[in-house]
């Protein structure tokens, strides 16, 4: 939870907005589906900014696609040798990684935090989510709804964040292959311009 703490610290978050805007010039929701109308993002966020949803909305694709836990493990191993930034900018060769890791890897499982995991992180931003829970939804028992699902009972080798020998050596083949792969195709691209 400490690595995290600026992106959750959602008591600090709303501090900064409410020391510039009125309270109730703040509108603050629970991001959980459950709480989303009809259980849509899109739906909800255009109810709540007054737009009139139809279907002829045009609606995004979705984005933020969640990496199966192996994709992550060997993604962020990969990290090393290639990157994600080379200063301020988004390193050119990391181009279609995440998307190349989403794709083959989706029959892996998805990480799910075990309840070891689970109960620190909840512990940890418990002041921050009871004062909001207070301030915000004083109606409701807990801020968050919990459900079976949100952890995992056991531990369960799938998640081991330990890459064997083998993982760590097809990492760095991985990683060679693919800057040459990209290296090679910008070469391309740049001799087949036109002059």
């Amino acid at each position: 939870p400490e690595e995290i703490l600026s992106h959750c610290d959602y008591q600090s978050i709303i501090g900064i907005w409410m020391s510039v805007f009125n309270r109730n010039q703040i509108s603050i929701s629970l991001f959980q589906k459950t709480y989303f109308l009809n259980q849509d993002l899109i739906r909800d966020f255009c109810k709540v900014s007054n737009i009139i949803f139809t279907d002829q909305l045009i609606q995004p694709s979705r984005e933020n696609k969640s990496l199966s836990y192996q994709a992550i493990k060997l993604l962020s191993r990969i990290n090393r040798e290639v990157p994600r930034y080379i200063g301020q900018d988004i390193n050119p060769i990391r181009a279609d990684m995440a998307q190349y890791f989403h794709d083959n890897f989706l029959h892996f499982p998805v990480y799910q935090a075990s309840k070891f995991e689970f109960d620190r992180f909840e512990n940890y931003y418990h002041r921050s989510d009871e004062w909001i829970r207070k301030e915000f939804f004083p109606e409701k028992e807990m801020l968050w709804d919990k459900s079976k699902d949100t952890y995992r009972e056991s531990e369960d080798e799938r998640f081991s964040n330990i890459l064997t020998e083998l993982e760590e050596e097809m990492v760095k083949i991985f990683a060679q292959v693919w800057v040459n792969k990209v290296s090679q195709i910008n070469q391309l691209k740049k001799t087949s311009l036109p002059q």
